[in-house]
């Protein structure tokens, strides 16, 4: 069995343990709802906790969505990865009428490094609210 296709079958269990282990994704609504060789999409429901003083979504929150997809994604094929840059874009703002998702695309896998595009999307309007692109340090 090849190294691609064992990891094809571990998807479901790397969402389980992002689910269940990554504390800051838990203590901030944010899950784990799809994983693939080339993409992942992370999900949350805006609570009044995830407001900021204006009343929209913070912008902090909505960064944690897409760099979670992205780390979700590169390290899909058993590497450990950390984050080491990253350009990040807000474009219009979120409230709570609306759940969010983040999807992210790896736009390039490379040795020690990798990179991803992240967006943050409405669930129901389509609406892209936030985008960036995120560099990975990954260790063999």
């Amino acid at each position: 069995m090849s190294f691609l296709r064992r990891q094809v079958m571990d998807y479901k269990e790397q969402m389980k343990q992002a689910n269940e282990n990554n504390a800051f994704m838990i203590h901030n609504g944010v899950r784990a709802v799809e994983l693939s060789e080339t993409a992942a999409r992370v999900e949350m429901d805006p609570e009044k906790t995830s407001l900021n003083s204006m009343g929209g979504v913070h912008a902090g929150l909505m960064f944690l969505m897409a760099e979670a997809a992205a780390g979700l994604l590169v390290r899909n094929d058993g590497r450990t990865c950390v984050t080491i840059d990253s350009s990040f874009r807000f474009l219009r703002s979120a409230g709570l009428s609306e759940p969010l998702y983040a999807e992210a695309r790896v736009t390039k896998r490379g040795r020690p490094v990798s990179f991803c595009h992240s967006g943050v999307y409405g669930r129901d309007s389509g609406k892209l609210f936030a985008e960036g692109d995120f560099t990975f340090f990954c260790q063999e």
